[in-house]
């Protein structure tokens, strides 16, 4: 009988051209910044030179800011361009190295349920069930030093009503987005390297 390994997809290794990703498994998308309306300021996402490197990588995704108190500032990454679905079916979470401050990040992901470009949420719709950018997704922590994460899309929850039947619908995924808010609007700051999909070959999904 044979024992499952991890088996992850690179997505980005931020080894090349940013903000685009490596063009693999049908995927032309790019990193981008968003934030909310609120008094606050971004620096835009960058591929930030790591010194010392972290073994054989020189470069990670970065993001930092402060002042953003209504939903805060996110890190996303665009699967498709233009925006479309993207079948993820053959995966079942997603896997990185991050570092950083602040307390307030989730990993969110946007699929055919919650972006008008599904065709199925209603723009303007109060209720988190309908409504468009009402995203599942997981907190996790980061700190000084780098650290895996690995969530799986099993372990993803509405944010609005985290008590809700909707789970994420791997068959269509828009965008990857690494989410901070903080009420008080306080500093924070990402580096995100190696986004890998994690194989259903995996041990991790067994």
């Amino acid at each position: 009988m044979k024992v499952p390994t991890e088996a992850f997809d690179l997505i980005d290794d931020v080894e090349g051209p940013f903000p685009e990703l490596p063009e693999k498994e049908g995927r032309n998308g790019g990193w981008f910044g968003v934030h909310d309306a609120s008094n606050g300021q971004l620096l835009a996402p960058s591929a930030v030179a790591l010194v010392p490197a972290r073994g054989s990588s020189h470069f990670a995704a970065g993001i930092s800011g402060a002042g953003f108190s209504d939903w805060g500032a996110q890190l996303g990454v665009a699967l498709k361009s233009p925006a479309a679905g993207y079948d993820a079916r053959k995966y079942c979470g997603l896997r990185f190295m991050a570092k950083g401050g602040g307390a307030g990040w989730s990993l969110l992901v946007s699929d055919r349920n919650s972006v008008p470009e599904g065709g199925v949420c209603v723009e303007g719709s109060w209720d988190s069930e309908q409504g468009c950018y009402d995203y599942v997704g997981k907190d996790f922590a980061v700190g000084p030093a780098w650290q895996e994460v690995k969530i799986r899309f099993d372990e993803l929850r509405l944010r609005q009503d985290p008590a809700s039947a909707r789970r994420l619908d791997s068959s269509a995924l828009y965008d990857i987005l690494f989410n901070f808010y903080d009420a008080d609007g306080s500093a924070f700051e990402l580096l995100v390297d190696d986004l890998s999909f994690i194989d259903l070959s995996s041990a991790e999904c067994q």
